[in-house]
């Protein structure tokens, strides 16, 4: 069980606020960087953080996330990292833009609105893969906060400007439905989607997040069922404090990161 989240000093916005505008684009000859939030150290505060960030390679989406789920899962995984792993960057409901696709990938044109659930790459051969629950893949990475076989490079979530998802786990968004909102229904509304139907409740092993054939479906389905009032917009400067709402007790909203209010720019 993990405890209540150390309260976050006075100056944590303050300090997001501070640094926003000191992530500027790498002078030339300089490895490219992305911007992102994360823990840079064992029970520590959501920091700003300049991060390695190399084009895609052979079947590999760049992402420019526009919005990320913030959820209690991240919560318990930022307060839980030990020193291994860090930093760690969370989130893993998110809705971005394409904005370059590797060798191999011409289904999505830069520009194109997509979503990532909790897995972003897999073997994408085995049953699980080619039946669209890639989640079931004995070889699933995790969105962040993992290893990736594949690439050998560890895996970051939405709390980043950008983000490399293999394109089998790239998910289209419904045009009716404000991007916003998609990544609040790729996280909690896609596992209970997964937990009540159609998977029985009672057969003990339904899955924490949903498929990616499931997840394919819920935002054209999904999209009148989740009220504007359930959203909760939060700005970069807001997330430590966010984190401390969730913790606090469970709540009816669903908390959803701007990333246009994160002023590091790549």
């Amino acid at each position: 069980m993990i405890g209540r989240p150390k309260p976050p000093p006075r100056d944590a916005a303050a300090r997001i606020r501070e640094h926003a505008g000191a992530a500027r684009s790498p002078a030339p000859g300089t490895a490219p960087t992305v911007a992102a939030l994360g823990i840079a150290e064992p029970g520590g505060l959501l920091v700003p953080l300049r991060l390695p960030h190399r084009a895609p390679g052979p079947g590999e989406v760049a992402i420019e996330v526009r919005y990320c789920s913030v959820c209690a899962c991240d919560v318990r995984a930022g307060r839980a990292q030990g020193s291994t792993g860090l930093p760690l960057v969370p989130g893993h409901g998110i809705v971005g833009v394409v904005a370059e696709t590797g060798p191999g990938v011409r289904e999505l044109e830069p520009g194109t609105l997509v979503g990532v659930g909790a897995v972003v790459d897999g073997c994408s051969t085995c049953a699980a893969c080619r039946g669209g629950a890639g989640r079931d893949c004995v070889r699933a990475v995790p969105t962040y906060g993992a290893r990736n076989p594949r690439t050998g490079e560890h895996t970051r979530g939405g709390y980043a400007k950008r983000i490399l998802v293999h394109r089998d786990f790239v998910l289209h968004i419904a045009p009716e439905l404000e991007p916003a909102r998609a990544a609040a229904l790729f996280c909690p509304r896609t596992r209970a989607h997964a937990v009540l139907g159609p998977h029985p409740a009672g057969e003990g092993t339904a899955p924490l997040v949903g498929s990616e054939a499931e997840t394919r479906q819920l935002p054209a389905s999904g999209a009148e069922e989740l009220p504007a009032a359930d959203i909760e917009l939060v700005g970069a400067d807001e997330l430590n404090e966010t984190w401390e709402r969730i913790a606090a007790g469970p709540g009816h909203r669903m908390f959803v990161l701007d990333l246009a209010t994160w002023g590091g720019n790549d």
